[in-house]
C-alpha cells in the first residue's frame, strides 16, 4: 500500500515538474516576445518617417535637377535609409521567427494542430528567405528557390507559425553550415494527396554527414565527451535542426535527411518551376563539386 502511495505521489511531482516547465518556457517565450514586439512597433514608425522624408528629398531634387551634390547626397540618403531599415525589419523577422520556434517545440501536440490560419505558404516562404538574404550575402552564398507558378497565390490553412519557426530553422542551419561561395537549393511544392506543403533544402558541405549518428544526438543527446570537445559546433547539425524535428513530430509531419557525394535537387527534376535567385550567384561556380546536405519537410495543410 505504502509502494502504491509512493508512486503516485512521485507521479504527481513528475506531472508538476513538467507542467512548471511547460509554464516556464511559455513566460520565457512572452518574455522574448515583448522587446521584439517593442522594435518592431518602433521600425513601423521610424519607416514611416524616413518615407516622409524621402519624399521631401525627392521634391528637393526636382526643384534642383542640375544641382549635382544635391542629386548624390540625396540618392545615398534613400539607398541608406533603405538598407538600414531592412537590415533592422531583418533582425526583428529572425528573432521572432526564433521565438515561435521556442513556443512551437514546446507547446503540446494537441496545442499544435488546432488553431491553424489561412496562408498562402510559397509567399511566406518568400518572405523567410528574404529575412535571410543579408546573411546569405554576408557568407558569399546563393539560393535558388524553385516552385509551381500556379501555386504562388495558393491559399491554405496551417499552423502558420510553426511552419515558420521550422523554415527558418532549417534555412539558417544551411546558410550556417554551407561551403563558402556555394548555392543552397530550395523546392517548395504542394502534395495535395496527402494534405502536405513540402519544402526540400540543399547545402554543399565539406563531407558527407553521418545521418545516423545526427539523428542518435536529435534522439538521446550529447556524449559527455562530444560537450567537452565541443564536437557538435563543427558539425552539419545545430539545435535549430533538433528544434524542426521535434515540431514535424507534434505537429504531425514527416521529414527525411540525407548526406552523399552528389545533390538530391537536380535541374532536371524542377523544369517548368518559377525560380528566384538571393544572395550571390556567379554565372559560373568556382566551387569544386563537394558532398551535400538534404533536408526535406511535409507540413500538415487543410485546402
Amino acid at each position: 500500500m505504502e509502494e502504491k502511495q509512493t508512486i503516485e505521489e512521485l507521479q504527481k511531482k513528475l506531472e508538476l515538474v513538467v507542467l512548471n516547465e511547460d509554464a516556464r518556457r511559455t513566460i520565457i517565450t512572452h518574455h522574448l516576445k515583448s522587446p521584439l514586439n517593442i522594435i518592431n512597433v518602433n521600425v513601423e514608425r521610424m519607416l514611416y518617417d524616413l518615407k516622409e522624408n524621402e519624399r521631401k528629398m525627392q521634391k528637393l531634387r526636382e526643384a534642383h535637377p542640375h544641382n549635382e551634390e544635391i542629386q548624390k547626397a540625396t540618392t545615398e540618403l534613400a539607398f541608406q535609409i533603405r538598407r538600414y531599415t531592412t537590415l533592422i525589419q531583418t533582425g526583428v523577422q529572425l528573432g521572432s521567427d526564433i521565438i515561435e520556434g521556442i513556443a512551437s517545440e514546446s507547446a503540446s501536440k494537441e496545442e499544435l494542430q488546432k488553431g491553424w490560419q489561412k496562408t498562402k505558404p510559397i509567399k511566406r516562404t518568400g518572405k523567410i528567405i528574404e529575412a535571410h538574404n543579408h546573411l546569405i550575402i554576408s557568407r558569399n552564398l546563393g539560393l535558388s528557390f524553385q516552385y509551381n507558378k500556379n501555386d504562388s497565390e495558393k491559399e491554405v490553412s496551417m499552423n502558420q507559425y510553426a511552419f515558420a519557426a521550422t523554415l527558418s530553422n532549417t534555412l539558417s542551419n544551411a546558410v550556417k553550415y554551407a561551403i563558402d561561395g556555394s548555392v543552397i537549393k530550395l523546392v517548395s511544392h504542394f502534395d495535395s494527396s496527402k494534405e502536405r506543403y513540402v519544402f526540400e533544402i540543399e547545402n554543399m558541405v565539406n563531407r558527407p554527414i553521418n545521418v545516423k549518428d545526427v539523428l542518435r544526438k536529435i534522439r538521446d543527446g550529447y556524449t559527455a565527451e562530444e560537450i567537452e570537445d565541443r564536437a557538435f559546433f563543427e558539425s552539419n547539425q545545430g539545435i535549430g535542426l533538433e528544434s524542426v524535428i521535434n515540431i514535424l513530430g507534434k505537429l504531425g509531419g514527416e521529414y527525411e535527411l540525407s548526406s552523399g557525394d552528389s545533390f538530391r535537387l537536380r535541374e532536371e527534376d524542377s523544369k517548368g518551376m518559377k525560380r528566384k535567385t538571393y544572395g550571390i550567384i556567379t554565372p559560373e561556380q568556382h566551387v569544386p563539386p563537394l558532398p551535400s546536405f538534404y533536408f526535406k519537410a511535409s507540413i500538415p495543410i487543410k485546402e
